[in-house]
C-alpha cells in the first residue's frame, strides 16, 4: 500500500466517514514531532486533509553521518556531522 505526504501547509479536519469514499493513507508530520498516519482526502483547492481515521506512529528514525568539520588550524578538533533521516515505508511523491 502506498502512503502519500500533503503538499506544503494544510489543516487536518475530522469527518464522519462518507459513504462511497476511497480514501488514501497519507503520513503527516507535527510541529511537535509528533507522526502520524490517517485515512482520507486531500482537498488542493482549500489545503485540507479530510480524515475519518488517524493513528500516531513510531517510523524508523536514525541519525546518518553526513560529512566531517574540520578545524582549521588543529585536526583533533575535527568533527563528524550528523543528520537525523526519518523513514517511512512504501513513501509516495505528491499525487
Amino acid at each position: 500500500m502506498k502512503v502519500y505526504m500533503p503538499p506544503g501547509m494544510f489543516r487536518v479536519i475530522g469527518v464522519r466517514k462518507p459513504l462511497f469514499a476511497f480514501g488514501k493513507l497519507w503520513f503527516t508530520t507535527s510541529l511537535n514531532g509528533i507522526h502520524q498516519l490517517h485515512v482520507g482526502i486531500f482537498d488542493k483547492v482549500k489545503n485540507e486533509l479530510r480524515v475519518w481515521k488517524s493513528r500516531t506512529i513510531r517510523p524508523r528514525i536514525k541519525m546518518v553521518p553526513d560529512g566531517i568539520s574540520y578545524h582549521r588550524r588543529n585536526p583533533v578538533l575535527d568533527e563528524q556531522r550528523w543528520k537525523t533521516v526519518v523513514s517511512v515505508p512504501f513513501l509516495q511523491n505528491n499525487p
